[in-house]
């Protein structure tokens, strides 16, 4: 007979009752339960479990990652000279595995390097959830440059999505840009 039913979790993989854990009361059948209290940006491991008298038995232990915490502290910066801080950044779509955003350590700079000789490639930059609702016209400033290599250059859009929208675009740069510019978007 169960005694006990419910689910277990734990920052570390297979966690416990004796870590946290919900109580969906006893018996078989199935179960919701609720788990609270998570910190942002953090891994955590859940798996059901049920007690008997003498037996703890669990299910299979999922993986979720809980969302970072919206940004409201404007403006916002980030000069990209501490991976920590990019720990709520992410990257979508890109077409080769080795590409990707990458930190250089002696020059503070985001960019992405790409082992592609030919077709093309699309990898965006996600920069963490803002909260806007206080401002009436937010405004981006970044700095970016776009150098020609081989005949090519490097298709740089902005874009933005609420959480309910697909990607919209505000601007897209084409141009050779071989210093550092200052770009404003309203």
């Amino acid at each position: 007979e169960v005694t006990e039913r419910g689910v277990c979790w734990n920052t570390e993989s297979n966690p416990e009752i004796t870590h946290q854990r919900t109580v969906e009361g006893t018996g078989l059948g199935t179960f919701t339960s609720e788990v609270a209290d998570l910190e942002p940006n953090t891994t955590y491991y859940v798996r059901a479990y049920a007690k008997t008298a003498t037996e703890i038995g669990y299910g299979e232990a999922i993986k979720i990652k809980t969302p970072c915490t919206p940004i409201d502290d404007l403006p916002y910066i980030e000069e990209f000279n501490d991976v920590m801080d990019l720990l709520c950044w992410s990257q979508e779509a890109s077409l080769y595995v080795d590409n990707g955003w990458k930190i250089n350590d002696s020059t503070d700079v985001a960019y992405i390097k790409t082992n592609r000789t030919s077709g093309s490639q699309t990898t965006i930059l996600v920069s963490p959830v803002f909260d806007l609702s206080a401002l009436n016209q937010p405004v981006l400033k970044f700095s970016h440059t776009q150098k020609t290599q081989n005949n090519k250059t490097d298709n740089l859009r902005i874009k933005y999505k609420t959480l309910q929208s697909s990607w919209t675009q505000l601007q897209n740069y084409t141009q050779n840009i071989s210093s550092w510019s200052e770009e404003v978007v309203n």
